[in-house]
């Protein structure tokens, strides 16, 4: 099982003329961290930090947060289930652009065999495999979008 944990940082603040200080948080990771107790992980808490998650830290971090999430359901409810599929499904580009970083040709997998992906926004995938010039995750998108038989060409071949 993967789950992202996504990093954080924070520094004080002095507040003049008073000389009292204020405690800055920035990224989600301060509250994913209160998720994991005793080897244990509350995932109804982890759930609930991805609208957080979105909002302080990279879209590439949310959607690799989200497939992870996905791809390791254990104790996942419908309603965040639904959450992490409409950003996944709202931000091909992101998404496609995470899974080139990581290298990750068995998310792609996933992905596409859960049957969500649209054609438009398997063309958006597309579009930045090809920016990569990665052939793999080029071949596959092709696959799936039926780019391969599209073209009519005949695939029988006379030796």
């Amino acid at each position: 099982m993967t789950l992202v944990l996504p990093e954080y940082s924070y520094e004080y603040d002095e507040l003049i003329p008073a000389r009292q200080f204020r405690a800055v948080t920035y990224g989600s990771g301060g509250l994913y961290r209160g998720c994991f107790s005793d080897r244990d992980i509350d995932f109804l808490l982890y759930d609930t930090y991805f609208y957080e998650c979105k909002r302080d830290d990279p879209p590439e971090l949310a959607a690799e947060l989200a497939l992870d999430r996905l791809r390791s359901p254990r104790d996942l409810r419908p309603g965040p289930e639904a959450e992490y599929w409409a950003f996944l499904l709202a931000h091909p580009a992101v998404v496609a652009q995470m899974l080139l970083r990581t290298d990750d040709l068995a998310g792609l997998d996933f992905l596409l065999s859960a049957g969500k992906l649209e054609r438009g926004q398997l063309d958006a995938m597309l579009d930045v495999a090809e920016q990569a010039g990665n052939v793999r995750f080029v071949s596959r998108l092709l696959d799936a979008t039926g780019g391969g038989a599209a073209s009519g060409a005949d695939k029988s071949f006379d030796l």
